[in-house]
């Protein structure tokens, strides 16, 4: 065979093998189901069948009679999610009886937990639609949806050991505490006037900040050695009303520097100790109140707490010496709050430390103060509660809180003040209001029983 020859042959192979590979190719591509579709609307004849099934349906809700239109009803629901974005649209139709319609299987639909949540934003966006007829229809209905969702919630947060207050029975949700899962807090969104919140323990991290954002009336929250990170901290910026933070127990490194950038904390109480950097991060922050129950004092905390921006500053200190107290000569802060337990060292000697700054309250248990100490304590213009518990005061050293004109509760157990005393200074303060012990009440004096008049006899008779 000449070269020419050879060519041509395998000129006519390539043809055929050509051939052979296009005829698979469009084999492959066309599969028996396609091999049926309808060559108008490319669709099988089952899926046509379904479609005129639930157009079928969708006319019906029309009908005059109320079996056929219930059915239909029941067609439609049992469509489920399938058909949710077709109900919201043909809905806007302008025919109120059918949207009333429309809106029921919505709601229908929306009985199902699979399918609540995209049934609530059908709801959300008729109700919130101004040109829809029907849109206060949509909004009762997006209430019931809502209220099942408040009544699941409370079922699945008891059962998991969280305790749940309502106002009433069946009332508005307004405080939850015992959180300890980031699970638990996907309920918080469905209560829309929760205020308040307790979550506690490892099992809350920075999952739980996002649904905590959806609770939109929550302004307290309570944090306890949890596993929020700072980065969890810096997210609390979403959660636009909360003014009240109080953190206890373990707090990630970093956390306080995050905190001190939330602008709307007002409030912080810390029931945990903090390291100097952190202390001088919360003492830089403007908050109206701050409250510090475990403070390690120090020259170097004194120092911090001597310019402290709150202008309420409340600390609890526990076995604290006479020297601990001299930061308190020359704080700037506006009211300070005061409660001393078990420092038998605290003498008369330290509490010289607090004469003429402005405390507001003042608790001293388990010190080591004597009498003496009533005179720097009288020099507190602005006391307004005093609490002393076993400690060697009496009646006499009593005395010399007459000159504190504010103040409006006094209590002193443990002590060698009577009621006598007490009296005596109350007399002495027209604004104090509640005492302990209590003042004996003055008693009114018993008149003396006027005596009988002597009825002159009569003269006898001229006889």
């Amino acid at each position: 065979m000449n070269p020419r020859q050879k060519t041509r042959v395998r000129g006519v192979l390539a043809i055929a093998c050509i051939s052979l590979l296009s005829f698979g190719n469009v084999a492959a591509q066309t599969s028996p189901a396609e091999s049926d579709a309808s060559p108008e609307t490319g669709k099988s004849p089952a899926s046509e069948k379904m479609d005129a099934s639930l157009e079928e349906a969708f006319n019906n809700l029309s009908n005059r009679k109320f079996g056929i239109r219930q059915a239909a009803t029941q067609r439609l629901a049992n469509a489920g999610i399938a058909i949710l974005s077709e109900l919201e649209n043909r809905a806007l139709i302008n025919d109120v009886d059918f949207q009333s319609h429309c809106i029921d299987i919505i709601t229908l639909i929306g009985r199902e937990d699979a399918h609540r949540e995209q049934a609530i934003e059908a709801m959300q966006r008729l109700s919130d639609n101004r040109e829809f007829t029907s849109a206060g229809k949509a909004a009762q209905e997006l209430f019931l949806l809502k209220e099942s969702n408040i009544d699941r919630a409370v079922r699945l947060l008891t059962a998991s050991g969280a305790r749940v207050n309502r106002i009433g029975a069946g009332g508005p949700v307004y405080s939850i505490s015992s959180v300890t899962t980031d699970e638990q807090c996907k309920q918080l969104q469905y209560f829309s006037k929760l205020s308040s919140l307790s979550l506690s323990g490892n099992g809350i991290t920075d999952a739980c900040v996002s649904h905590l954002s959806k609770a939109t009336s929550l302004q307290s929250l309570n944090l306890s050695n949890s596993a929020i990170s700072p980065r969890g901290m810096a997210a609390m910026k979403s959660i636009q009303n909360l003014n009240r933070l109080t953190l206890s127990g373990r707090i990630p490194p970093g956390c306080i520097q995050e905190l001190s950038k939330l602008k709307q904390i007002s409030s912080l109480q810390l029931a945990t100790a903090v390291d100097e950097d952190a202390l001088r991060t919360i003492a830089s922050m403007p908050l109206k109140n701050l409250l510090i129950s475990q403070l390690r004092v120090s020259p170097k905390t004194a120092e911090i707490m001597r310019n402290i921006k709150a202008a309420q500053l409340t600390l609890h200190l526990n076995s604290i010496k006479d020297d601990d107290l001299r930061w308190l000569i020359g704080c700037k802060t506006n009211s300070i709050g005061l409660s001393i337990t078990n420092s038998k060292e605290l003498t008369d000697k330290g509490i010289r430390s607090l004469e003429n700054t402005n405390i507001t309250s003042l608790t001293l248990y388990k010190t080591g103060i004597t009498a003496k100490a009533m005179k720097s304590i009288g020099s507190l213009s602005q006391l307004l509660t005093l609490t002393i518990k076993d400690s060697p005061i009496d009646d006499d050293s009593l005395m010399r809180l007459s000159e504190l004109k504010v103040l409006r509760q006094l209590s002193l157990t443990g002590t060698k003040v009577t009621s006598e005393g007490m009296a005596a200074i109350k007399g002495k303060l027209t604004t104090l209001r509640y005492t302990i012990p209590a003042a004996p009440s003055p008693q009114s004096k018993e008149k003396e029983p006027e005596a009988p008049k002597k009825i002159a006899p009569k003269p006898p008779a001229n006889g």
